[in-house]
Order: C-alpha cells, then sequence, then structure tokens
C-alpha cells in the first residue's frame, strides 16, 4: 500500500548503489553477473527503479499514478543520475545473461530494457501523453542533464530473445532487437508519436529533444517482427526478416526492411533511405490513412494503404524518398541487381499516390487521384506542393513484368522493361508500355518515350477519359478509343498546353518516327479516314478538321487540340538520318521501335529541366529558327492530272509499288489496335497519322487503284526525303 510518489529502488540479484551525501541516488549496478535467480516483485504505485538480474524474473506494479516514473531493467543493468538526481544512463551489463522476464505496469511513464531471453512487457492503461521507451534486447540510453532522451541504441546485437510488447497509449519509443518480436499500440491518439525498429538500431535527438537520426545497424541478426499500432504518426524500420507493420491514420514513415531516417533541424522528417540492401525479405505493410512514405525494401513485399485518401509514397524495394516541410521532393529506386529486389503488391488509395513499384515483377492499383506509378526502375520529382514535376523511368536492363492498374482520375502509368499489362482507368491517363518521361510545368506538359531500342511486348487498354499511350519496343497491343485516345505505337513526343483555372489541356505538339505499312495503328486510321465534305475537306467530328496540304495551317481546332505545321527539330532530324541510313532507303527493312534510340537522349538539346522554356511562339506558329516543311498539295477530285513524259522513273517505281502490293510475303509484325469506336477520329489521329512532325495530314482518296497506289508511292517518296525536309547541318550548333 505504497503511496503515489514514493521511491521504490529494487534490485532482484546481487548489485551495488550509491547515493550522494545529501541522499542523491546516483548508480545502480548488478555485480556477480552470473549468479542469481527467479525472482517476483510486485508494487502497487509510487516511483520504481528495478533490475532482475540474472533468471526468469516477473515484476508488477498495479495501480501506480500517471505521473509515476519507472526505470525497469530485467536482467543485469547499471543507472547513473545526475547529484540533481536526473537520470542519465542506462545500460545493460553481461549481455549473454540473463532469463524471460515478464513486466505489467498499469500506468506510468515507462524506460525498460528487456535483455536477454523471450521477455514480455505490458503497460495496460497509460495515458495519451505518457512517454515510453523501451528495448527489448541489450541496450544502452542516454539522456542530458536536464533529462532529455538523446541517444537509444542496441548493444550485443548478435544475442537476444523473441520479445512482446502491448501499450495502451502514450508516446512509443521501441527497439526489439534480435529475434521474432511483437509490438502492439492499441488506443492512441491522432497527436502520438511512434518511433519504431523490429532489430536492432540507433536512434539520436537534438539536444531539444527533436529527432535527428533513426538507422538499423547489424543487419545480419533480426527476425520477424510485427508491428501494429492503431494511429499516430509512426516512423518505423522493420529490420531483416519478413516483417508485419499495421498502422492507422496518421501520415507514417515506415521502411520495411534495413534503411535510416534523417531529420532537418526541427524534427521533421528530410529523408528515408534503404541500407543493406542485401539482408531483408519479403514484409507486409498497411496503413488506413495519411500521408505515407513508405519502402518496402528487400524481397517480395506487400503494401497496402487503399484505405486511405492522403498522398501517399511508395518503393517498392530499396530506394530513397526525400522531402522538405513533410513535403516530399523525390522518390528514386536504387536496386541495380534483382537480388535485391522482388514481385511487389502495391495498392493505394483515392489521393495523390506516387509509386515505383521495383525491379521484379510487381502488380500495382490505385483507387482515385491523381497518381503515378513506374513499373520497375525510375525517379519522381515534386515541386514544394508535393507535386510531381518529373517522372522518368530508369534503367533499362532492369526489370520485369509488371501489371499496373489505374483508378479514377488521371494515372501516368509507365511499364518499364518486361511484357507488362497497364491498364488506365477512369480519367485522362498517360501510359507507357515500356520507358517514358513526363515533365510537367505551370503551363506545359511535356510527355516522351524513353531507351526505345528497349522494352518487352506490351498490352495497353487505355479504359475511360482522354488517354495517350505509347507502346514503345516490342510487339504492342492496344486496347483504345479513337475518338477519345492519341496514341502510339513505338516512339512519341507530345507538348501539352496547361490552362487555367481548371488546367484544362490542349495537344500543341506531337513528334514520331513511326511511318510505314508496319505500323498498324496508323494504316488502321487511314482506313477510317474517308468522309467526304461538301467543301472537299475531309472531317473526323468532333475535335479535327483537316484540310489537305499545301496552307500549311493543316489542322482546324475544335474544342481540346491544336497546332501548326513546324519545321523539323535537330534532334528529329537526327534521329531520321539515323533511320534512313539503318533502312538504306527501305520503308519495310524494319519496324520504327527499332531505329529511334538518339530521340531518347536528344529530343531536346536543353536539359530536361530546360524543356519548358522552348518558347510559346515556336510551338503556337511565332518565330522559329526552324525551316517549315514544305509538302506538295494533293491533286483535288476534280482536277485533271496533266500527262507528262515519263523518264521510267514514275513507271518503275510504280510497278515497285504494284509487285510490293501483290506479294505474298508476311508483313513485320507491329502494333496490333483493337478499338472501341472506328467512327471517329480525334486525338488518336492527330497521335498515330503524324509524321515527324506532328502534321495531322487527311488526304483525299480517290477510290481507282490507281490513285491508291500513287497516294502510297508519295507517302513513301517523302519518308525517303526525310532528310531534305530540313538541313541537320544548319543546326550543328545546336537549337
Amino acid at each position: 500500500e505504497a503511496a503515489q510518489g514514493s521511491e521504490h529502488v529494487l534490485m532482484g540479484d546481487n548489485a551495488q548503489l550509491g547515493w550522494t551525501d545529501d541522499g542523491v541516488l546516483v548508480s545502480a549496478e548488478s555485480l556477480a553477473t552470473n549468479i542469481g535467480g527467479n525472482d517476483d516483485v510486485f508494487v502497487n504505485a509510487g516511483n520504481v527503479t528495478w533490475t532482475g538480474g540474472v533468471g526468469d524474473d516477473s515484476l508488477t506494479i498495479s495501480d501506480a499514478d500517471q505521473d509515476s516514473q519507472h526505470v525497469l531493467m530485467g536482467d543485469n543493468a547499471q543507472l547513473g543520475w545526475t547529484d540533481d538526481g536526473v537520470l542519465v544512463s542506462a545500460e545493460s551489463l553481461a549481455t549473454d545473461i540473463g532469463g524471460n522476464d515478464d513486466v505489467f505496469v498499469n500506468a506510468g511513464n515507462v524506460t525498460w530494457i528487456g535483455g536477454v531471453g523471450d521477455d514480455s512487457l505490458t503497460i495496460s492503461d497509460a495515458d495519451q501523453d505518457s512517454q515510453h521507451v523501451l528495448m527489448g534486447d541489450n541496450a544502452q540510453l542516454g539522456w542530458t542533464d536536464d533529462g532529455v532522451l538523446v541517444s537509444a541504441e542496441s548493444l550485443a546485437t548478435d544475442i537476444g530473445g523473441n520479445d512482446d510488447v502491448f501499450v495502451n497509449a502514450g508516446n512509443v519509443t521501441w527497439i526489439g532487437g534480435v529475434g521474432n518480436d511483437t509490438l502492439e499500440i492499441t488506443d492512441a491518439d491522432q497527436d502520438s508519436q511512434h518511433v519504431l525498429m523490429g532489430d536492432n538500431g540507433r536512434i539520436n535527438w537534438l539536444d531539444t529533444g527533436l529527432l535527428n537520426l533513426i538507422e538499423s545497424v547489424t543487419p545480419e541478426a533480426g527476425g520477424n517482427d510485427t508491428i501494429s499500432v492503431n494511429a499516430g504518426t509512426v516512423l518505423a524500420i522493420g529490420g531483416s526478416g519478413k516483417n508485419e507493420i499495421s498502422t492507422g491514420l496518421g501520415s507514417d514513415r515506415i521502411i520495411g526492411d534495413n534503411g535510416r531516417i534523417t531529420f532537418d533541424g526541427q524534427g521533421e522528417v528530410k529523408k528515408l533511405t534503404s541500407t543493406h540492401f542485401e539482408f531483408g525479405d519479403g514484409d507486409i505493410i498497411t496503413s488506413d490513412g495519411g500521408d505515407n512514405w513508405v519502402i518496402g525494401g528487400k524481397s517480395s513485399n506487400t503494401i497496402d494503404l487503399e484505405s486511405g485518401d492522403g498522398d501517399n509514397s511508395v518503393i517498392g524495394n530499396n530506394g530513397l524518398i526525400e522531402g522538405e516541410n513533410s513535403i516530399r521532393r523525390l522518390l528514386q529506386s536504387l536496386d541495380v541487381v534483382a537480388a535485391t529486389a522482388g514481385n511487389n503488391n502495391i495498392a493505394t488509395g483515392s489521393g495523390r499516390d506516387y509509386v515505383i513499384a521495383g525491379i521484379g515483377s510487381n502488380i500495382t492499383s490505385n483507387k482515385a487521384g491523381e497518381s503515378i506509378v513506374i513499373g520497375d526502375d525510375g525517379v519522381i520529382e515534386a515541386d514544394d506542393e508535393g507535386r510531381y514535376i518529373r517522372v522518368a523511368s530508369g534503367d533499362p536492363s532492369l526489370g520485369a513484368n509488371n501489371d499496373l492498374n489505374g483508378g479514377a482520375d488521371r494515372d501516368i502509368l509507365i511499364g518499364g522493361a518486361g511484357d507488362d499489362i497497364i491498364r488506365g482507368g477512369d480519367g485522362n491517363d498517360i501510359l507507357f508500355g515500356d520507358f517514358g518521361r513526363v515533365i510537367r510545368t505551370e503551363d506545359r506538359l511535356f510527355v516522351d518515350a524513353k531507351h526505345l531500342y528497349e522494352g518487352g511486348n506490351d498490352k495497353i487498354y487505355a479504359d475511360g477519359g482522354n488517354n495517350i499511350a505509347i507502346g514503345g519496343a516490342g510487339q504492342d497491343l492496344f486496347d483504345a478509343n479513337f475518338a477519345t485516345d492519341a496514341f502510339v505505337g513505338d516512339y512519341g513526343f507530345f507538348e501539352i498546353e496547361i490552362s487555367a483555372p481548371n488546367e484544362r489541356e490542349r495537344i500543341l505538339h506531337f513528334e514520331t518516327v513511326s511511318y510505314g505499312r508496319v505500323d498498324l495503328i496508323r494504316a488502321t486510321l487511314e482506313e477510317l479516314y474517308t468522309t467526304n465534305r461538301h467543301d472537299d475537306l475531309v472531317e473526323a467530328e468532333p475535335i479535327i478538321i483537316a484540310r489537305p496540304l499545301g496552307s500549311m495551317n493543316v489542322i482546324d481546332t475544335a474544342a481540346t487540340m491544336g497546332s501548326e505545321a513546324r519545321g523539323l527539330s535537330s534532334s528529329i532530324a537526327d534521329l531520321i538520318d539515323t533511320w534512313m541510313e539503318r533502312q538504306s532507303g527501305s520503308l519495310r527493312s524494319s519496324i520504327a521501335s527499332a531505329t529511334a534510340l538518339a530521340a531518347t537522349e536528344s529530343l531536346r538539346n536543353a536539359p530536361e529541366a530546360e524543356i519548358a522554356e522552348v518558347t510559346a511562339g515556336q510551338l503556337a506558329g511565332g518565330d522559329s529558327t526552324e525551316e517549315p516543311l514544305e509538302i506538295d498539295n494533293p491533286a483535288p477530285d476534280d482536277e485533271i492530272i496533266e500527262e507528262t513524259e515519263d523518264d521510267g522513273t514514275l513507271t518503275e517505281a510504280m510497278e515497285a509499288t504494284d509487285e510490293e502490293l501483290s506479294t505474298d510475303e508476311e508483313l513485320p509484325e507491329s502494333d496490333v489496335v483493337t478499338s472501341e469506336e472506328l467512327d471517329g477520329l480525334p486525338a488518336g489521329w492527330l497521335a498515330t497519322v503524324s509524321s515527324a512532325s506532328a502534321l495531322a495530314v487527311a488526304h483525299q482518296r480517290n477510290k481507282t487503284n490507281a490513285i491508291d497506289r500513287l497516294e502510297k508511292l508519295r507517302r513513301e517518296s517523302a519518308a525517303r526525303n526525310w532528310k531534305k525536309m530540313t538541313n541537320p547541318q544548319k543546326n550543328q550548333g545546336g537549337e
């Protein structure tokens, strides 16, 4: 029946204690650390300092008040206080000797080092403001002379046991240590903060009490840990092993395996980084809401953030997440070999969720919100509001077969290496079968393909909305809508204008090098594009009206799209040079995707960050340093084509065309198109019929075979003469 506020110093086995001349306790230390027994201690109330010593010991504190302070050492330990009675150190001794200890505390603030063995701790009725510092195995703790905790670190990191810790509420700092450990926090409030490490670790604070560092140590010694927290802000590193980490509503920072968390001077998380990539196992990580940052770590992980509507940032395997003032600024995958990655399953909710899935075979999904998923390796940069400004796939040699599923609202999905399945879902999506890049400025959106010689055979399902899709290398399947979607079989570059106040988008410019009969997307569109109007204009409602060539204003905008004819950029001219050299003048010797690597690195001579500096005047018909594209008008239906003397060239070419059209040779496999609607042709037509610089050109079609062959001949001749459309040497000094 001790009174509240009473002081108890209890040593289970051999020990020595020291006081000042004024009666202030300044030291407590275990002695003869290999000798002792199994002790049971019961205290109803007061402030308890206890060292169990050797053996299987138990301690029960049944009726302490919320202001009580408990310092509890399960095995051998030493403690130090200042002359003013302020606790400044607690450290395990004889770290290989101890037992299985059980501790029960009803309330108060608890500092606990379990020591060797399979230990258990229960805190049943602490209040929300209580502070708990809990170390499952051997450890050392340090405080300032003012009693501010500044360090917590595992000791004897290869020795420990399987520990179970239950806390009802309060702010919890926990390092589980070696073994398969369990931590459960059941009734914390939203204002609580928890710093949790499943295996061996180190935690540092500034003298002001603000967090400075959390990092894994000795990753080769760990276990399969379970961490469950109902609410509050969680900073967690699972450590090596198969870990399960579950959190409630709160902005959590979680690393499934080994890692490091660093902070700015205000105690805000600055960086999450994977460490010791070779150690770890498949983890299960779930959270019920908040703006979470999650790094899965090694092996195959399951990350479920589906129930919330916060802005989540996820890296499936090893990676880096940086932020400023608790706002994400950078996500980057760090794996360089498949052995440190795995096959991940990642689900996110209804916020602006950004995901780099990792270089294995991954499955991702999201409910809604402006979401970004890179299927394999890559990087995402964000502005000071946490919204993306640059998204880019990474090393094309890293990756596997992914299944990426978008939700409502815009999704940017990049499949990466391998044979990927991309489903856009509802919303105006940007979809890449293989590798790509998206850059966003205040008034522009730039979309282009990367690493054009690399990739797999992908399936892209645009689903609802007005979508942009780029297949990349390989034999790709598109399921899209010609009336609403813009899609490209191989390489494409889009420049999109963003207009305030609702971010209305309009395609200003498009470039592709894909052309010829092997492009089945374009061939299908040309067959569809046959409707003649009374004024001899060819129309595809509801967006694009394309005039016969010659006026150079080849597109009249109706609602959301528009462009003027412009010359080829130097990068595209160089790209065409490369293509023509590879083709040796033939349109049939290879697929476009096998000829366009230069476009990934030289799309613009300026750095990526300066792409937005391309002037609006150049892109909207103003002054340009590029030569205009010169193309002859096709003859209208009612115009009589005067016969001229044939020097044999045209006849020879026509005969070659006839022979080509009648051959039984199997065409090269390329991109296959299925379409929900074949009676409309706006955005899809612009994105796929255009040749090198987004000329949406519609020829009036004469139904006679001769004129049809002549049109084919003209197109092929135009392609062979692409080099003549610009003077590449003119731009050798750069744009």
